[in-house]
């Protein structure tokens, strides 16, 4: 008993005067927050922490000093609170367009699935407007990252197929068309006729859509030529 009473004593002698240190500590905050509210939050969780580590004194100082510091708390936390809480809100309105992008997304592969498509230049760039919006939308929350990631995958996965596919039946459009070009240049008739024809093959190249980024211009400088 000698000895346990000997323990509390010593634990009233550093628990009050140290719960004081802490005080000062998260009344700074409190009065004067941190320009970055992470850090303050941080240091709000610290503070609380290493009070609770303390123990007890058992007295009435130690009352006062607890009852002060909950308040202290609670007016550093203030701030956080309300950055946290517009941060939910963001996160919030990213989701709602992410949801909004792959309803869009979903509707090209729904269109691909159930019917030709009449303008590829403009699925092409509709695509690409929506990857990017995709790309430039803000955080949502992490627990829902991957399950999004997932549905965006699965929606762009048969549009690029798509497109992909699309642009090698226009390669091996154009290719014909080189084919033909370089023919008709090597043969000895009219330069006339052959004007004309190769006026009449730069019409049809001209119709044929976009043959893929690696392909295209070098298609098109061989044909020029």
């Amino acid at each position: 008993k000698e000895e346990v009473a000997k323990l509390q004593e010593l634990e009233k002698s550093f628990s009050n005067p140290k719960k004081q240190e802490l005080l000062e500590d998260i009344r700074k905050i409190a009065e004067s927050p941190l320009n970055d509210l992470n850090e303050q939050a941080h240091r709000v969780r610290m503070l609380r922490s290493n009070w609770q580590s303390l123990g007890h004194a058992g007295d009435e100082q130690e009352e006062e000093l607890n009852t002060e510091f909950d308040g202290l708390c609670e007016t550093a936390f203030a701030p956080c609170r309300e950055h946290y809480k517009l941060l939910e809100d963001e996160r919030n309105e990213n989701l709602e367009a992410k949801k909004l992008i792959l309803q869009q997304l979903n509707a090209i592969v729904e269109n691909l699935n159930t019917s030709e498509v009449s303008n590829w230049r403009e699925l092409e760039s509709m695509f690409v407007k929506l990857t990017r919006m995709w790309r430039e939308t803000g955080l949502i929350d992490r627990e829902k990252v991957s399950e999004m990631n997932k549905q965006y995958q699965d929606a762009t996965s048969p549009i690029k197929q798509a497109i992909n596919q699309h642009h090698k039946d226009n390669e091996q459009q154009k290719l014909r068309l080189l084919a033909e070009a370089e023919k008709i240049a090597a043969q000895e008739i009219d330069v006339q006729d052959k004007s004309e024809q190769l006026k009449q093959l730069q019409g049809k190249w001209q119709k044929v859509g976009f043959a893929g980024k690696n392909q295209d211009q070098k298609l098109w400088n061989a044909f020029r030529a």
